[in-house]
């Protein structure tokens, strides 16, 4: 099926075998000199099927975008019952997939780890098992019906991830890999309480 012709009907939506998801995400600006190093971002997901309709987000830090849509699959992962197929309509992914497949956490040089392993490498050995398939398609010419959706779940989650960079230090020491986490979710959007002691310090 075309990626473009992905559309939001009753049928798909009320189906019980196939679970559909279009992922987007967003960045807070690049940190500048002296700042703390993780750069702000987020995942958007519209997720349909299994007779539901769902709007999720995740909101952190990554080296980079696969590794927020990694996260997202991740979550998406979670909703998927057994034995239920998967489509995952995004950009990008598909290349670093391909990358974590042959790494065991360090790139190609043998020292340097990989940027978002923990992320990647589930959801690349969930795909050899057949348990989602990955749709790519290009910004702005093949955009599926929907997709403003996710962009619009995106920048629900950026404005929690922009909100944490006064305590982006405290939050990353927290976290496995300092550089690429999932902090907050709009499952729970603040985990630790630490945005809202945060917030009640500036009163």
């Amino acid at each position: 099926m075309s990626v473009i012709e992905v559309p939001f009907d009753p049928e798909e939506i009320n189906d019980p075998t196939t679970l559909r998801a279009i992922i987007e995400i967003d960045r807070g600006p690049r940190p500048e000199a002296f700042a703390p190093p993780q750069h702000a971002g987020s995942y958007g997901v519209v997720l349909w099927g299994q007779r539901n309709l769902h709007h999720l987000w995740g909101a952190g830090c990554a080296k980079s975008d696969d590794t927020l849509r990694a996260a997202a699959v991740l979550r998406v992962l979670e909703h998927r019952q057994k034995d239920t197929k998967l489509f995952v309509h995004t950009k990008g992914l598909l290349g670093q997939l391909v990358h974590v497949s042959r790494s065991k956490g360090l790139k190609a040089d043998l020292k340097t780890p990989f940027d978002g392993f923990e992320f990647l490498k589930p959801i690349q050995e969930a795909r050899d098992r057949g348990e989602w398939g990955l749709v790519p398609f290009k910004a702005r010419v093949e955009e599926p019906e929907g997709y403003h959706r996710a962009v619009r779940s995106a920048k629900s989650g950026l404005r929690v991830a922009l909100k944490m960079l006064p305590i982006i230090s405290t939050i990353a020491a927290q976290h496995k890999d300092p550089f690429n986490f999932i902090a907050a979710t709009d499952n729970d959007t603040d985990p630790d309480g630490l945005m809202s002691r945060l917030e009640a310090a500036h009163g």
